[in-house]
Parts: structure tokens; sequence; C-alpha cells
């Protein structure tokens, strides 16, 4: 069976491969180019098992699921103002041991064009992201947190963001809930990221939207190592619009600082999952409403000498 159409939501033209919107790369934009949502109409988040398989028809592929067991990660409330927290298990990346980020992304591109391999991440210049059908998984947060906080709205989801493709999943499956009327309100997102290394801070400074668009800024090393990009990809401003939410540069100070708090009350967290704690425990959250923090990957492989 075909995977479906992919189709790029800012200029509306079909797109194939994963290369994002040649047509909008041409203007200095990267567009990734998902496929259509899913209709959850028939669905009850009561029964929902969790997972990125757990509704498989919500996903393009076809035939048995390979998985590590992703899913069902616990909520975790947290002392000291912050409501919760969701780890979240994202779709791998390849990274090739080899110079810049130019030489990688062009290393990759000739392993997919020679050799078939199939990307899970992007290797295209202005970056619009993952693979359109890989993100699709990241969906499945979404619906994790709609079915375990059933009857309570959540105000905010404060997601660490490089390439915004969780960012933009996530949205992605709110958008959906909400179409199907299984939840009553999608959640303001919140991008977090190092303030080295913050495109999306920076776009939203910029009244026009057009401007946004165009925004880049000097992508400089900070101890959120897996973060920074130079220009913010055009999904992850069209999840931060469609929701009315924001984005929020935390220095390398704070985000240390972070990881030492949340280390004593018993989170190991990377300083890039770290960074999204921090947010949520700023200004940018209001007093009192239900806020998830989305911390992405364990402390400990840091401890390893």
């Amino acid at each position: 069976m075909a995977p479906p159409p992919l189709h790029c939501p800012r200029c509306g033209r079909p797109a194939e491969g994963f290369e994002g919107c040649r047509s909008c790369a041409s203007e200095g934009i990267g567009v990734n180019t998902p496929p259509p949502l899913a209709d959850l109409t028939s669905h009850h988040l009561a029964v929902y098992p969790g997972g990125p398989w757990g509704w498989p028809g919500t996903l393009p592929t076809t035939g048995p699921p390979v998985t590590l067991g992703e899913g069902n990660t616990p909520n975790i409330r947290l002392r000291r103002e912050l409501p919760g927290t969701q780890p979240s298990v994202g779709a791998g990346e390849l990274w090739l041991n080899r110079g810049s980020s130019a030489e990688r992304n062009a290393a990759m591109a000739q392993s997919v064009a020679e050799r078939g391999w199939y990307p899970l991440t992007s290797y295209s210049s202005p970056s619009p992201g993952g693979n359109p059908y890989a993100n699709e998984g990241y969906k499945s947060v979404a619906y994790e947190l709609a079915r375990d906080f059933a009857g309570r709205a959540i105000g905010a989801v404060v997601v660490p963001t490089s390439r915004a493709d969780l960012l933009a999943g996530i949205g992605r499956g709110f958008r959906e809930l909400a179409a199907a009327g299984l939840v009553a309100q999608m959640p303001r997102l919140v991008a977090a990221e190092p303030a080295r290394s913050a495109p999306f801070t920076a776009a939203l400074r910029c009244a026009d939207r057009a401007d946004q668009e165009l925004t880049r800024v000097t992508d400089r090393p900070s101890v959120a190592f897996s973060l920074g990009e130079e220009r913010p990809c055009w999904q992850g401003l069209d999840a931060l619009w469609r929701s009315h939410g924001t984005a929020v540069a935390v220095t390398d100070d704070a985000i240390m600082a972070e990881c030492r708090r949340l280390a004593a009350e018993g989170l190991i967290m990377e300083p890039s999952s770290a960074v999204a704690v921090a947010v949520a425990r700023g200004p940018a959250v209001a007093p009192g409403e239900l806020v998830v923090a989305v911390g992405t990957a364990t402390g400990l492989k840091g401890l390893v000498s």
C-alpha cells in the first residue's frame, strides 16, 4: 500500500521525498510536508492503550510495528509550583561521527541517494525538520496527555525545541483530538530553547509572520547540546500560531540550575530536557494553571565516562 500523499502546509504544493517543500526552501524557509491529519471520530480516549502504536490507523504505516515499548510514560508531579512533567520517547536519529553539520547533511543525502537509506532526520538546508511520516508518532504524546488528564484542562505544554518535530507532532495530535471532540480545547504550546540558540524566541519578537519565517540567528553551542538551529522550522511556527503559544529562551546557568534541582527530586535529566522544566517554572506559565513539561532524554548518559 502506498503511503499517504504529502503536501506543503504553507503553499499547498504536493511534495515527494524527505527534503521538505522545495518551493518554500527557495525562499529560505524550511517547511515540512506532513500527511493528512487522522480522523479520530470513532476513537475513545478511555480505552486508548497508549504509545505510537495504540491507534495504528493514525499512523501512515502498514504491517506489524517494530517497537521498543514506547508510550505510557508516567506523568510525575513535581514539587515547587510545577504541576506535572511527562518524559517522552521520540523517534531515533542517526548521527554520522563526521565534521560539521553541513558535512553530515551531505553524507546523509549521499547515503539516501546511493545506498537507499531511509532517513529519520533532516539533511536539507534550510532544515524542514525530520521525516514527515516518522514524525506522526509524536502525536501519541498528545493522545496520552489527553487521556491521563481527562476532565482537567491543560493550560500549556512546554517542549524542548530545535527543529520542532516533537512540538509540531504534539500540536497535530491535539488538533486531531479537538476536531473529533475528544478535548474541549487545545493547550498552548511553548517552545523551550537555550538562549545561545533560540530562533523561535527571536522570531516571535517580530510582529509580522513573514518576518518570523525569515528569522535567522547565530547557532552557538550550549549545555543543551542536542538543541539548536539557525532558523525556525516552519512547522514549529505553525504549531505556535495555531495554539496561541510562545517561545522562551533560557540561559545555560538557569538550565544547569534546573538540572541540579531536578536531581534533588530524583529526576536525572539531560540539560536539553531540563530546559523545558526551567521554562515551565517561569513567567510564561500562568499561576495555578496545569502545565506539562516534556522531558526527552535522561541525564544518565552524561555520567558515563
